[in-house]
């Protein structure tokens, strides 16, 4: 457990006897976390930039040090759950992997630390991004690998459709139960490409006031549940959740209780409703429009695994 408070000035501590972390507070009552290695170990600090905190290298008793060191004590918070972020990462063998790791962790830091203040989601981003969430975790249900589902989502990264298998793509909705219509943001969200088969997911969803969950609850079911010990691939998708501007490790402030009511599919095909970029006259750009629910009853269809 990382607790700065119960260290007096000028005394480290060792996290636990069997990893090689320890943590510090010197004299003047600045707060270090430290990664002690070997020598032939390699620990790629020179790319890792923290606004607030030094990174440094030292020898001590035959050994490496790598040092944290928090120069901003406001956030010392936040520092103190990096730490302890860093203290959970399994250790493995051999030792570079586990330093490699630790390295990857630390990398993703980097964009959580930029995205601190970042901390606030309106509702319909959040039932939005829970919707997505629920589909990941449908598809690893199903037997598809985690790192091929998370290969596979794409939306975060700036694709126009969710989810993108060699055959099949799928874009996912949240509504709410009084929602009678969903929200389409672009052209090019319901026109498939390369013959593939497009499928519309639309989830329902209710607030819970004392029930349900958060888009925090279902991201960490998605970490422990998906990707074990596996630190880069936790990265990966942490990143991809920075990029919908949800930072896991500093949450947002205003986290809604989801339950999940519902979902269902529609094959969309010729006659679907929609409008695609294929038959915009030209000028026209960055088209919109919301997409009555009651008018595509004739394309629900079950799921199909086909990928």
């Amino acid at each position: 457990m990382v607790d700065f408070d119960t260290i007096q000035k000028g005394a480290y501590r060792r996290i636990d006897e069997n990893l090689p972390l320890l943590i510090e507070k010197s004299s003047d009552g600045e707060l270090s976390f430290v990664i002690e290695t070997t020598p032939h170990t390699q620990f790629r600090e020179k790319q890792l930039k923290l606004n607030g905190i030094t990174i440094f290298e030292r020898k001590r008793l035959g050994l490496v040090q790598f040092v944290l060191l928090l120069k901003d004590s406001s956030n010392k918070e936040i520092f103190t759950r990096l730490c302890q972020d860093l203290a959970e990462v399994p250790k493995v063998e051999p030792e570079q992997k586990y330093i490699n790791n630790i390295s990857n962790r630390l990398e993703q830091w980097v964009y959580f630390w930029s995205a601190i203040k970042k901390n606030t989601m309106d509702f319909r981003k959040q039932m939005g991004l829970m919707g997505e969430l629920q589909f990941f975790k449908f598809l690893v249900s199903i037997k598809i690998s985690p790192e091929e589902v998370l290969d596979a989502w794409l939306g975060p990264d700036g694709n126009p459709h969710d989810f993108v298998f060699s055959k099949n793509l799928y874009e996912i909705k949240a509504r709410t139960s009084d929602d009678e219509t969903i929200s389409i943001s672009n052209e090019n969200q319901l026109e498939a490409v390369d013959s593939k088969d497009l499928l519309l997911v639309v989830y329902e969803f209710v607030e819970g006031k004392n029930s349900g969950q958060t888009i925090l609850d279902m991201a960490n079911q998605v970490i422990t549940g998906c990707f074990g010990d596996d630190a880069e691939l936790r990265a990966r998708f942490e990143r991809k959740l920075l990029s919908l501007n949800f930072n896991i490790m500093a949450p947002c402030s205003n986290l809604i209780q989801f339950e999940d009511v519902g979902v269902k599919y529609y094959q969309v095909v010729s006659g679907f409703p929609r409008i695609i970029s294929s038959n915009i006259p030209s000028g026209i750009l960055n088209v919109k429009y919301k997409l009555k629910l009651d008018s595509i009853t004739d394309f629900l269809c079950t799921f199909n695994k086909g990928k």
